[in-house]
């Protein structure tokens, strides 16, 4: 297996240029390769498991930070799968029934910069995990009930928490400068309340939850298996390795092909850009190729009537 650092180094060395600055670019082409390979497949080492039991009233409950979407929900107290629709579709279907308790039936995903609002005007609390992030700067937008929609930046105090100075109603945006060395945490303002964390290489914060209808009620204390697809974030450290197996040599090419594109070598761009298909192509037969793996797909019958036989 190739580290990050590796991988930078070989392309550099081949393409004969081992600069700091073309190492830099190096990065970004080898995560956007990254990037593709992650979106031309449905990777088995993409999808984690979490669990949840509802309490009486709520219907949201905040999901892993690195949560992109829902595969599926089981209701294991009930043996019963929940079915999972988009939020578009439940105000189509339920606009006249938002605040109905029950058993739950469906659920749905929203997405916020915070695990959940402030119930009312906050100042939020933000620090670190390490005491070397001094220099860091967390950026937060929001809605202010004096002056609507503000920001201000909070410079990392390590350790130390840092208030903001604007109460917030409404968090519109958690952002950092660069990557820091610790996790970030943000508050409430009684340094109590977790409102979101930003792990070391998270710039932005971004949260999905999971809402349920009917609303649980008072005798609905369920527990729930979610099995979601992760949101990977790209290489940066030294000994970053990619999530998905075996694609370091087939991020290499790709690398490879866009350095010669940048240094005008299109012949051997072009080269290398095939070889980089081919790999990914050959990559994505052997994850689907599994033995004792039964490809299944939905049989959709045809209306007679319609002509089209």
């Amino acid at each position: 297996m190739k580290s990050f650092s590796v991988l930078k180094t070989i392309v550099g060395a081949n393409v004969q240029d081992t600069s700091v600055a073309f190492a830099t670019l190096i990065g970004y082409w080898a995560n956007n390769r990254y990037r593709d390979i992650i979106n031309s497949y449905d990777w088995e080492q993409l999808y984690h498991n979490q669990s949840y039991t509802t309490t009486a009233n709520i219907s949201s409950y905040p999901l892993d930070e690195n949560t992109e979407r829902l595969i599926f929900v089981k209701d294991r107290t009930n043996d019963s799968y929940v079915e999972v629709i988009t939020e578009h579709t439940f105000l189509d279907n339920y606009y006249d029934d938002l605040d109905s308790t029950g058993q739950p039936e469906v659920c749905y995903l929203t997405s916020a910069p915070v695990r959940t609002q402030p119930a009312s005007g906050e100042k939020l609390t933000m620090k670190s995990s390490s005491a070397s992030d001094t220099t860091p700067t967390v950026l937060v937008r929001g809605i202010t009930s004096t002056a609507g929609e503000t920001y201000e930046t909070l410079t990392c105090n390590g350790t130390t928490a840092v208030t903001a100075s604007n109460t917030y109603t409404k968090v519109l945006g958690i952002s950092k400068s660069a990557a820091t060395v610790g996790k970030i945490s943000v508050y409430e303002n009684d340094e109590a309340t977790l409102k979101a964390e930003l792990s070391p290489e998270t710039l932005v914060s971004r949260y999905k939850s999971i809402n349920f209808h009917p609303i649980p009620g008072s005798t609905q204390n369920i527990t729930y298996q979610v099995r979601c697809k992760r949101r990977v974030t790209p290489l940066s450290q030294t000994y970053d390795y990619p999530v998905i197996e075996d694609t370091e040599d087939i991020i290499e090419l790709g690398a490879q092909a866009d350095a010669w594109k940048y240094k005008r070598q299109f012949t051997k761009a072009t080269a290398l850009e095939t070889q980089y298909q081919i790999a990914k192509s050959d990559r994505i037969h052997r994850e689907v190729a599994q033995p004792a793996i039964l490809h299944q797909f939905p049989v959709q019958p045809l209306n007679r009537d319609d002509g089209i036989l």
